[in-house]
């Protein structure tokens, strides 16, 4: 499922074509789809236009929001953002008027395309119970930061499947933060019991929260600096060669067993090791046995036959086709901000960025979701992907990474 170019040339184009939308004290009421954005008028300023919707790309983005009203006490409402097209990026919520209390309009939401799906969100400010389980459902729609297509590890990549191996199959990133701690959610499923029910349970015969498996975040603080390249802070062959390179990295074991979690930090020249759970008990985690939402989008395994990784777009609800979310697992974990150098007065007015892998030698699925972790088909003699080997395949990631906080 490699990334597809944005076709930005097409939507400078489509704004290019379109009237200007402005308003006049009040903005049109129902201004058509597609318009640049509105502007409200002196005074209580009305809404703004609506957004123009993203073009045809799967990775188009969505038009901004109209501006709210730009003079007077009170500003007029931002418009509503245009909605991307399938995989497409949301539009940016309206500016606030240049009065006293203005409120900025609301962005359009991507839909879910192939290779890297549309940020949902950005997270939510509140306190996890980190107790693997989800407690007074706290983890839910408002801590979505993005999806990832079920069935796209690299288990089922190409004709050469390994279904017996441990199903590291991310859909899901979440997040929270609150005066002390950023929370971070990672959903796991395994729907071998509908794409290969037969080796169903094969791989050790437990849930991924029990076998010792290891996995990483990743973590952009600071825009252009951080690790790249020449192994990661377990000397690891991740690189990082995209826009968003991490200052700090987390290692965490499945079954949070040994020291648990481990932590690194950018020096400068490597990310070095620093700390782990056992000298700083604040930085924890747990897994639990449970799934989070009402959809579970996936790719068709059958899709990438001839050309490897390239899976297309999302076409099964898996919920909806026999999976059960009893073999699915869910991580919670607990940084503390101390340890990221930031404050939660950062995230209230900026964000910070994530990237997960598995670990253990070479990733077989990240999110958000890269190439890097499908370009490598076949399996090695003992019939485990590939893909999973540091001897047969390097990791480089150039996937943008999610962003959590207040954009």
């Amino acid at each position: 499922m490699g990334p597809k170019a944005c076709s930005y040339l097409t939507l400078i184009a489509l704004a290019s074509a379109v009237a200007a939308c402005s308003g006049d004290g009040d903005s049109d009421s129902n201004p058509p789809v597609g318009d640049p954005p509105g502007t409200g008028g002196f005074g209580a300023g009305g809404p703004g236009g609506t957004g123009g919707a993203a073009g045809g790309d799967p990775y188009g983005t969505g038009g901004s929001a109209a501006q709210a009203g730009s003079g007077g006490a009170t500003g007029g409402t931002g418009g509503t953002g245009g909605s991307g097209a399938t995989g497409g990026t949301a539009g940016a919520a309206g500016q606030a008027g240049g009065g006293t209390g203005a409120t900025g309009g609301t962005g359009g939401g991507g839909g879910t395309g192939p290779g890297n799906p549309a940020s949902v969100g950005y997270g939510t400010r509140k306190t996890i119970t980190i107790d693997g389980a989800n407690t007074g459902d706290e983890w839910g729609d408002d801590t979505l930061l993005i999806r990832d297509p079920a069935c796209d590890d690299a288990r089922f990549l190409g004709t050469n499947w390994s279904a017996h191996e441990a199903p590291w199959d991310y859909t899901a990133l979440h997040a929270a933060w609150d005066d002390d701690f950023l929370y971070v959610g990672i959903q796991y499923v395994n729907v071998t019991d509908v794409v290969d029910p037969s080796n169903l349970g094969s791989s050790e015969g437990s849930q991924i929260n029990g076998m010792d498996l290891i996995q990483f975040v990743a973590f952009d603080t600071v825009a252009g600096s951080g690790y790249s390249t020449g192994g990661d802070m377990w000397g690891k062959d991740h690189a990082f060669v995209g826009t968003d390179q991490p200052e700090y990295q987390l290692y965490f074991h499945s079954n949070f067993s040994q020291e648990g979690t481990y932590w690194g930090a950018w020096n400068g020249t490597t990310l070095e090791p620093t700390t782990d759970g056992l000298e700083e008990p604040a930085l924890t985690g747990a897994g639990g046995e449970f799934f989070v939402g009402s959809t579970l989008p996936g790719v068709d395994p059958h899709a990438d036959d001839s050309n490897p990784g390239e899976y297309g777009a999302p076409s099964i609800n898996y919920l909806n086709s026999g999976h059960s979310s009893a073999y699915d697992t869910f991580f919670e974990l607990q940084i503390p901000l101390s340890l990221l150098g930031v404050t939660s007065q950062r995230l209230d007015t900026s964000t910070i960025g994530l990237f997960a892998a598995n670990g253990d030698g070479s990733a077989v699925d990240s999110i958000p979701n890269d190439f890097a972790t499908s370009d490598t088909p076949g399996t090695s003699a003992s019939n485990s992907p590939l893909e999973w080997s540091a001897v047969d395949d390097d990791d480089e990631y150039t996937s943008p990474f999610a962003w959590v906080g207040t954009p």
